[in-house]
This record gives C-alpha cells, structure tokens and sequence, in this order.
C-alpha cells in the first residue's frame, strides 16, 4: 500500500526505509541490497540513498513510499491519494513518474483519489463511486463520453459538464426541452429516444459543446448571461447563467477579449456534446 502521508521512518535513511519490509521478513542481506539498487533505479533515487527523510522534497519522499511497496514484489499494489499532499507542479510530475512505474512494473494498481483529473489521466479503467456504490466501471474516455447518470456527468471532467433540467414538450410534432430561461429543439434522432421516456429530463452539457454567439443567431440559440471568465493560457473558460441554472463553456482564449460580466450572449449546444439523464432516477436515457 502507498498512502497520503509517506509514513517514512524519520530516524532511518532511504536506504534503510527501502529495504525495512525484507529485513522484517529476515531475507539474506545480499537480497536485500540487490532489490534496494533496483528499486532505487527504477525510482530514480540512487543518489538519496544515504539521506533521511527530512532532507528530501515532498515528491522525493514519495518516491521512496512508493519504493518501499515496490520492493516487496507485490501482486498489486493500492495506492490511497498518495499524491494529495503535494503541490500542483510536483503532481504532475509524480503523475507522469506513477505511469511510468506502473507501465515497467506491469503490476495492477488500484488508484484512489478524489482529483477526477488524476484518476481520467492515470486510469486505464476508471471506477467512479458516489456514497460507498460503483456507479460506473470503464475507460475514462467511454466514462467522460456516455457518462452513466447525472451523478458521474456532472463529476468527471475538468470542467465537468453542466447539468440543467428541463419539461419535455411536444409542440406541433416537434420535441422541445423547455427549462428554466430556455427552450431547445431537440433533433429528430434524440426526439425518438427521448419520446416517452420521460415527463423531465436532466440535460448533461460538456463545456467544449458551448460556443458563444454574438451575431447570426439560430433558432436554437439560448440566451446567457456571463458571470465570470477563467483565462488558462491556452484555453479560457466562461461561466453563464441561464436562467437560474449555470453552464460553463470552453473557448479560445481569442474570443473571451471582447466578454465582460454580465454581457449578454448567445449560447449555442453541439448536439454530440449532450447527454440525457431522467430527471427523477437521474440515469442516462440517450
């Protein structure tokens, strides 16, 4: 196991917190040598062998904790947020050292953390839970996709996608999604998956099927008001409100300069990006 403290042994070196797990199992001093210069390569920390814990970095100290579960050769290994303490240059790091050694040791890892964005960029198959239950089991990507419920919607992704309820209408043999500050026609395909299936439904919005409109609107737009902006770098995301509800788009940085809070916008969905739960079991319907 490799947990979110280091549980390293202050008064010993990193040598010696390596190969702590052989010697308790008496195995003969040669072993316990050889694993340790294998571990430490493998890890990368041959040349903090001879120091204590208290004069390495937090992502060094994790590298050793996890050295020391690497040396005993496990069938598994269960890694409990291991990298939560650190700061958010150093997770990176350790993220990318993490698949390295997972994909070299070839060993299963169950993974457990709260940062959705470490578990979508670790995973090889990603275990969502809500109150102790397994809601999904399944690549990030089929996850972040077809999301199961509202729940797992509304979760993963970094923004996760928008949730808005809404009545299904039939008006004049079309369906229509009528919301708070908002009505959206449905296209004919998700009409006839739609179509009597539910009396309302919770409207799953992925921030990178927002675009912002100012001019040449469509029918179909919906009017937004901006709250606030969060500029990335390379791309920027805008936070509106609809209504009493709140979506979150992703777009370039180039068309936020001319955006101030509270312009108003039109927002306009890509039918691919959206998903459709039932409002009352919040499971997905299409």
């Amino acid at each position: 196991m490799v947990f979110q403290n280091y549980s390293l042994f202050p008064h010993m070196s990193v040598r010696a917190n390596l190969a702590f797990p052989l010697v308790v199992r008496h195995r003969p001093r040669g072993e316990v040598e050889e694993r340790v210069r294998r571990t430490a390569e493998l890890l990368r920390i041959e040349q903090h062998l001879d120091k204590r814990p208290n004069q390495l970095s937090g992502g060094e100290q994790q590298r050793v904790s996890l050295g020391r579960a690497i040396i005993r050769e496990p069938r598994a290994f269960l890694m409990d947020e291991p990298l939560s303490g650190l700061d958010a240059p150093l997770k990176l790091q350790m993220r990318a050292e993490l698949k390295r050694v997972q994909r070299e040791t070839k060993l299963t890892t169950i993974y457990v953390t709260h940062d959705q964005v470490e578990g979508m960029g670790l995973a090889s198959v990603l275990g969502v839970m809500n109150e102790g239950e397994l809601i999904q089991y399944d690549a990030p990507a089929e996850v972040y996709a077809r999301p199961r419920n509202a729940f797992v919607a509304g979760f993963v992704g970094n923004p996760p996608a928008s949730l808005l309820e809404a009545e299904v209408r039939e008006e004049n043999g079309k369906l229509e999604l009528r919301g708070d500050g908002f009505t959206y026609r449905v296209g004919e395909d998700f009409a006839r998956a739609l179509k009597g299936k539910a009396e309302r439904v919770i409207i799953g919005v992925k921030p990178e099927g927002v675009k912002l409109v100012r001019a040449q609107r469509a029918p179909n737009d919906i009017d937004g008001v901006l709250d606030y902006t969060e500029d990335f770098g390379s791309t920027v995301i805008a936070h509106l409100r609809i209504g009493q509800g709140s979506i979150s788009a992703s777009i370039p940085p180039q068309e936020s300069v001319e955006l101030e809070a509270g312009a108003r916008v039109g927002v306009r969905w890509d039918a691919e990006k959206l998903s459709f739960f039932d409002a009352r079991s919040s499971e997905r319907i299409v």
